[in-house]
């Protein structure tokens, strides 16, 4: 409306900007589209349980299941911030690394040479892009689980 409200709007474009983390590169974000809850993420330690028993049993189908379960109850659901989800998300790749630490798994052993999971995560670009890339680590280490489980019968 006028010049002392230019800032204002430049705060607002910033901060609709951040979102295509979550909506997309593609999209068209107004700042009046967000709808943005601060109270945290939906990731309870009994689904956190869930997923790393499925992991260690090799069970993929119902990992990825449980994962893509989380991803609909935080990003279909809610409205997170930006810096929550990107919590959820780190949060979800710690489950992995503790998977692996429990189960003994080398990250060299089962990941290719030049991948490392956590600098994957960090370079997406979406959320969506995220959880794709997880959903990759945690089939990866479930065929792993798998494969070693029938090389021991």
């Amino acid at each position: 409306n006028n010049i002392s409200s230019i800032s204002i709007s430049y705060e607002e474009s910033i901060k609709a900007l951040e979102y295509k983390m979550i909506w997309g590169s593609r999209s068209i974000i107004a700042y009046e589209d967000l709808r943005i809850e601060n109270k945290g993420y939906l990731y309870p330690t009994s689904t956190e349980i869930h997923i790393i028993n499925c992991v260690k049993i090799g069970d993929v189908k119902k990992s990825l299941s449980l994962l893509d379960e989380v991803f609909r109850n935080n990003f279909m659901k809610r409205h997170l911030s930006i810096e929550i989800a990107r919590c959820l998300f780190f949060d979800i790749m710690s489950t992995s690394l503790k998977i692996m630490n429990d189960v003994d798994i080398n990250h060299d052993v089962i990941f290719e040479k030049d991948f490392d999971p956590m600098k994957k995560v960090l370079s997406c670009q979406t959320a969506d892009e995220m959880h794709d890339v997880l959903k990759g680590i945690f089939t990866t280490i479930c065929q792993y689980i798998t494969q070693n489980n029938m090389a021991e019968a």
